[in-house]
């Protein structure tokens, strides 16, 4: 009886942390850097060649809000998904200017993040990202060659992306995982 009161204990204890466990969102913290990794499609330009390819980076949150929507303070992007290619130096590690907001109800970005940088033939562009409705493919980015007084080699075209969760909740599971392995010895202890 005791065996059993002590298994029931321990299972409700433990219920919480597994449905925590299946949660796919990001749970924000101040302070806290996330993954953002994603799919950019060239829709327009020159014509001179292909573009477009997936992308890498992270973001940085800010103070925490008295909403959902968390203020980013920090984005860092490899750029080569927007026509930054040839192997440029310049193309990673950016400087952003960022006017984005982490939305923690849905996980999603929105706002605008733009950057001057030297693209794959020595030409200065500028890069300009905007989140509108999430994590879509409708979601616009523009890369202009101020070296071309046309703009004839200006890129635009469509992204998606995704954030990666806190690993939290892999946490919580191998913590669950490993509490019912020590049940499983105490319980083969008692029954020799």
């Amino acid at each position: 009886m005791k065996r059993l009161v002590l298994v029931i204990a321990l299972a409700l204890l433990l219920l919480p942390a597994m449905v925590v466990a299946h949660a796919d969102s990001v749970v924000p913290v101040a302070g806290e850097t996330i993954a953002i990794s994603g799919i950019a499609t060239q829709t327009s330009g020159s014509g001179c060649c292909t573009h477009g390819g997936p992308f890498t980076g992270t973001f940085t949150l800010g103070a925490a809000p008295s909403g959902m929507d968390w203020p980013v303070t920090a984005l860092s992007i490899d750029s080569t998904g927007f026509g930054c290619s040839f192997g440029q130096t310049q193309c990673a590690a950016l400087v952003w200017t960022i006017s984005l907001q982490f939305d923690a109800g849905n996980d999603t970005l929105f706002g605008t993040a733009s950057v001057s940088f030297i693209g794959g033939g020595g030409d200065h562009r500028f890069l300009t990202i905007t989140l509108i409705d999430g994590n879509t493919t409708t979601d616009p980015w523009t890369n202009l060659d101020t070296d071309v007084p046309d703009h004839s080699n200006d890129r635009a075209g469509t992204l998606s992306y995704n954030v990666a969760p806190v690993p939290e909740p892999s946490t919580l599971l191998l913590l669950s995982s490993g509490a019912f392995g020590i049940l499983g010895v105490i319980r083969r202890r008692f029954r020799a």
